[in-house]
């Protein structure tokens, strides 16, 4: 057996499958998906269902988790170019999240407070892994850092 994971091209919801039993429809979101071929010779043993999403073009299939190639090249080609479209859709929701001049501020107005909580209760805020944070929320930390330094504490190298 060849886990892979199936991604829904609606909503981004991720679960663990075989690799030839593709879900057809998203548990989360409900997006329906049809099976509009079978790729032979993409993997060494298993045959890979390709799904399309009801009422659009986008391809689908089983991202697997590791394969053992077959020998069909024009198979693998295109189960290629399905990983690469789902690829590319992952990356532009990640470009879709970053963080908006409303975001920073609902931030800035949070750490604020719980600033002001520590300083009126005596308790110590820690900001942790602000490494792994996008800059401007580094920012943020630093000037809230800057403005209760009794109170607020930030690790890893901001």
């Amino acid at each position: 057996m060849t886990f892979g994971i199936w991604r829904c091209r609606v909503c981004g919801y991720k679960e663990r499958t075989l690799i030839y039993f593709p879900l057809p429809r998203c548990p989360k979101c409900g997006a329906e998906y049809e099976t509009v071929k079978v790729l032979m010779g993409v993997h060494i043993h298993h045959p890979i269902p390709v799904q399309r999403l009801k009422g659009t073009n986008k391809l689908n299939a089983v991202m697997p988790i590791c394969i053992s190639l077959g020998k069909n090249r024009e198979a693998i080609e295109e189960f290629n170019k399905i990983m690469r479209d789902i690829l590319e859709d992952i990356e532009k929701e990640r470009g879709a999240k970053e963080l908006t001049d409303e975001k920073l501020r609902e931030c800035s107005e949070i750490f604020e407070m719980l600033a002001n909580f520590g300083e009126k209760y005596g308790y110590k805020i820690r900001f942790t892994s602000v490494k792994k944070v996008p800059n401007e929320l580094k920012e943020i930390i630093r000037k809230i850092a800057q403005k209760h330094p009794e109170t607020v504490e930030i690790s890893d190298d901001t």
